[in-house]
């Protein structure tokens, strides 16, 4: 019997910028015993820069600016495939303040999980909960 475990997390990074993946698994490990996700499941992560996050955040959410991180859930119930989440580096480096780079983009990382979940911040009720179940995750990522 394989017992291998499988890489839930599928990195491309489009940039130049170097930044420790398993920073990523910590928040992954977490999240996955907290929310009870499937054993098999898993995510893409895009890293890329400014232009990049702001073409796709024009064309699939009608903002044309950059942002720090944007989520497409996969809704695709005979796989396990959760969906992708893109983090623009260049905002994690903007906005690090003084924590380490690979510290914001575990904080990034876990909000985009988080609306792969199914979380959300549309409304003030919504919002109330998800940052609540950010609150409780970064403290023990932390």
């Amino acid at each position: 019997m394989n017992t291998r475990k499988l890489n839930p997390i599928f990195f491309e990074n489009k940039t130049s910028i170097k930044f420790d993946q398993s920073a990523f698994s910590r928040v992954w490990d977490i999240i996955a015993e907290k929310e009870n996700l499937k054993k098999d499941a898993f995510v893409n992560v895009l890293i890329t820069g400014d232009e990049t996050i702001k073409t796709y955040n024009k064309k699939y959410l009608g903002r044309d600016e950059a942002t720090d991180v944007i989520s497409f859930s996969a809704e695709i119930p005979q796989i396990s495939f959760l969906g992708d989440i893109i983090i623009d580096i260049e905002q994690a480096e903007k906005q690090k303040d003084t924590d380490s780079l690979n510290s914001e983009l575990q904080r990034l990382f876990l909000h985009g999980l988080l609306h792969l979940l199914g979380y959300d911040h549309l409304s003030a009720a919504q919002e109330k909960v998800m940052k609540s179940k950010e609150r409780e995750y970064w403290n023990i990522i932390k």
